[in-house]
């Protein structure tokens, strides 16, 4: 299996373990990549986005932990056991440069925290690969990570974080 492909495995294990009240189960590690080490992450690209803000806190019991504006508008959310980002394009017709032409409502990118260890060794893995990175490595300073997206073949983004003290 593919060491992307794990990765999106193992988020969405616990992605559905989050929704489903159970602990997910216990992945396979091999040298290159480790078991998460933080809260669930996904985004989704929604119509109404204070609507939205309004369902995950009222429903989820999520609070707000940063609000980004530029080509889209972009709220982080967290109840600690997982992390949602809502982005909303004003003009749907817009370019981003980060999420292409993933502009169409629903989930858009899934991401898996790791320790600091495995998020160097995991990139540099994935650079040796060839993978096709979606812009550069970053910081937010906001949710307090260091971050990488890749796209895998079928275009999936699959972003890394990585706390940052």
């Amino acid at each position: 299996m593919s060491l992307t492909l794990r990765a999106l495995c193992i988020g969405a294990a616990i992605l559905v373990a989050s929704s489903h009240g159970h602990a997910a189960p216990a992945p396979r590690t091999s040298r290159a990549f480790a078991p998460t080490s933080g809260p669930a992450y996904y985004a989704i690209v929604v119509a109404d986005l204070d609507a939205s803000i309004r369902w995950y806190e009222r429903f989820m019991g999520m609070r707000r932990i940063s609000r980004a504006s530029g080509r889209a508008e972009i709220v982080c959310l967290t109840n600690d056991v997982m992390m949602v980002e809502l982005i909303h394009f004003a003009d749907r017709a817009s370019t981003d440069t980060l999420l292409l032409d993933q502009r169409a409502l629903g989930l858009t990118k899934a991401g898996v925290w790791v320790d600091s260890a495995t998020f160097t060794a995991t990139k540099s893995k994935l650079e040796e690969q060839g993978a096709t990175f979606v812009g550069r490595e970053f910081v937010d300073t906001q949710i307090r990570a260091r971050s990488f997206i890749v796209k895998d073949n079928a275009g999936t983004l699959i972003q890394f974080f990585t706390t940052v003290r």
